[in-house]
């Protein structure tokens, strides 16, 4: 009540930020991320990443790699 959300929904966006960070690495496989993240299924992490972002995870690095190379 204090932080204005649910303790499942702020791990759930600990993961995520995790997730990201993991993500432009670009040393681990999605499906690496996703079980680093607490996942047991690449499809639930990427199915939440994209509701999360708008992005799925391979297109959430494509997009902030170019943004950061340029």
């Amino acid at each position: 009540e204090r932080f204005g959300i649910s303790p499942k929904e702020y791990i759930i966006n600990r993961r995520m930020e995790y997730a990201k960070k993991l993500l432009l690495n670009q040393q681990f496989s999605v499906s690496e991320i996703a079980e680093m993240c607490g996942y047991s299924e690449p499809c639930h992490f990427s199915r939440d990443f994209s509701k999360r972002t708008g992005l799925s995870p391979n297109k959430y690095t494509k997009e902030n790699i170019a943004q950061i190379e340029s």
